[in-house]
């Protein structure tokens, strides 16, 4: 057995019995239990009775001491967490992720350092869970909890054939049910109601399309499940089912080969909120970016990897900005095939060296770490040894006009790419001579679009050096000169990765730049997934596979991986509203 396949198999069944949606490890903090001086025996007791009672086999302990002085019924539930351990009396084991590697030792160095990799991704998969549980309480769950109150709440799901759960074998593998079976568990004393409305090889393009209505039998333009009704349109069937709570996820059928897909997108997200804004009992909304389809080169798929992780990128910076509840089964599936966290970052801080700057070299001269433009060149050098996307990039400019008439330029660019364009930022001298500074969205064509402007006041039109710093987070971008914020604003134009580097401008002889570093926010992850992509979508296409089709539909234990921290997360919000109204009802709380 590879050691990929034993420790797959160790994580299935010490971590996670994925193939049950009971089966998931419970957070202990997320049940009030927590490391220090208090005792913690009676919460952690009540959290094994609950775990023995819902079928759960492992319990997540975050680092640090628990005071435990006994539990009973304890046999069947695996403790495990990294720097954790129990005082007070009791003598159970908390298992690290990276126990694993004992294991593995008699296998040789390759080996074991194979295991260490894969360790190390656990730990942070269990990150990604305690996230989930932290990001869960964030979003707006308004009408939610107004529903919590009234004792009925009305949940619908709309997506496509991911969350209609096309191909699984049982109907209990679909993340829906699996979601609505824990809910409606949790929620005692309250009716849960629910409805799939997700169609299966739809885009978000034909939610939002009006015309996109129920005919039976369905064609090439329109759509027919049980539940619909002739001539009514696919998001009018949501609207009027009046839900609290819509799940939305779309993202896998709206990529294709189109890398900048994304911008689309964005667009169609902000559509769907403003048809969901309008309803007259405003949803609250939790989305779902969409998992990646298969990388086998075997299977000679088309949809583009890159653009698939910007449209849910996309989403995840969408649903932030509006404060939107997210379920990221993304960031969990990329973890698990992948080995990165596209949602962990770290910084690593870099100079640039003038070797890794590339372009066309015909309009710049390099010396050390200084660009100097060439008159008349024209062109772009940009940074090509490292794309970013969050990162503080700082330079310096020195502007030396040979004379006081002479206007003056300087332009940069970042997350740019031949393809895609990127951000350019450009400082000029105005009459006065002050320095106005523009940040535009420059396409792949060449042509601008404003998005942001400020006027700093100093003499360009003598020689004059200016420290800049970018500091690009998602749809953040601020621009600060001498250290004084100019610019600050949200925009949706640039999601991709991409390059820093400078542009040449009508008259670049008279500017310098030089000192040009970056503090980039690097992902989190070693590059070793948890899982195979034949673990995660089985092991051919066309097939059905525990469900999986190969390609783009997971497994049974695969969609219980992704899927169900970022949902338990909010199981458990749910859980504890319910849980304040009933304490407020018999007058423990005002």
């Amino acid at each position: 057995m590879k050691v990929s396949e034993r420790l797959s198999s160790a994580l299935m069944s010490a971590q996670i019995n994925a193939r049950t949606w009971a089966g998931m490890g419970y957070n202990a903090s997320a049940y009030g239990v927590y490391p220090g001086t208090d005792d913690m025996t009676a919460a952690l007791q009540a959290l094994v009775n609950k775990a023995n009672d819902d079928g759960v086999k492992t319990i997540i302990m975050p680092p640090g001491q628990y005071r435990v002085t006994s539990l009973s019924n304890d046999s069947g539930i695996t403790f495990v967490g990294d720097n954790a351990s129990f005082i007070g009396g009791y003598t159970g084991i908390i298992y690290p992720f990276g126990s694993l590697i004992a294991t593995l030792n008699e296998l040789g160095e390759e080996v074991v350092a194979d295991a260490k990799r894969h360790a190390d991704m656990a730990a942070i998969y269990d990150r990604a869970l305690i996230d989930s549980a932290s990001n869960a309480n964030i979003g707006r769950m308004t009408a939610t909890m107004a529903a919590i109150k009234a004792k009925t709440i009305k949940i619908a799901f709309v997506g496509d054939s991911i969350t209609e759960g096309l191909g699984l074998w049982t109907s209990d593998d679909v993340y829906a049910n699996r979601f609505i079976a824990k809910l409606t568990k949790a929620l005692t004393g309250v009716t849960v109601q629910s409805q799939n409305f997700s169609v299966a090889g739809r885009a978000i393009v034909n939610f939002n399309n009006e015309a996109y209505v129920a005919t039976n039998p369905e064609t090439s333009t329109s759509f027919w499940r049980p539940w619909a009704t002739v001539g009514k349109s696919w998001r009018q069937h949501v609207k009027d089912y009046a839900p609290d709570l819509v799940i939305f996820a779309f993202g896998m059928n709206s990529v294709g080969t189109n890398v900048y897909a994304y911008r689309d997108f964005y667009q169609a997200l902000s559509v769907s909120k403003v048809y969901f804004d309008g309803f007259t009992k405003v949803p609250d909304l939790i989305m779902v970016p969409t998992i990646m389809p298969t990388a086998r080169p075997e299977f000679d798929y088309p949809q583009s990897q890159e653009g698939t992780v910007y449209v849910a990128r996309a989403n995840r910076e969408f649903a932030r900005f509006y404060n939107i509840n997210i379920a990221d089964a993304n960031r969990m599936f990329m973890i698990l095939r992948d080995g990165t966290d596209p949602d962990g970052t770290y910084g690593y801080l870099e100079g640039i060296p003038s070797a890794s700057l590339q372009g066309d070299t015909s309009a710049f001269n390099l010396t050390g770490g200084t660009v100097k433009q060439i008159v008349g060149g024209s062109g772009f050098i940009v940074r090509n040894t490292r794309k970013s996307y969050n990162a503080d990039l700082t330079y310096n400019v020195k502007f030396s006009p040979p004379n006081s008439t002479d206007n003056v330029v300087s332009q940069t660019v970042y997350r740019y790419t031949a393809e895609g364009g990127g951000y350019l930022i450009q400082l000029m001298s105005n009459s006065a001579g002050n320095c106005v500074i523009q940040l535009y969205y420059l396409t792949a064509d060449g042509s601008v679009s404003l998005k942001g402007q400020a006027t700093y006041s100093t003499a360009l039109l003598v020689e004059t050096t200016l420290s800049v710093k970018i500091v690009t987070r998602g749809l953040r971008q601020t621009l600060s000169i001498n250290g004084t914020q100019m610019i600050d604003i949200y925009e949706y134009a640039v999601l991709h990765d991409g390059y820093f580097g400078v542009r040449s401008s009508f008259n670049g002889i008279y500017t310098t730049v030089s000192t040009l570093q970056g503090v980039y926010l690097l992902q989190y992850g070693n590059g070793t997934g948890l899982l195979t992509e034949a673990e995660m979508f089985g092991e051919t296409y066309p097939s059905n596979q525990g469900g999986g089709n190969g390609i783009n539909h997971l497994t049974g234990p695969a969609y219980a991986m992704v899927y169900e921290p970022p949902f338990m997360a909010y199981v458990d919000r749910m859980a504890s509203m319910a849980n304040l109204v009933k304490a407020k009802e018999v007058g423990m709380l005002t």
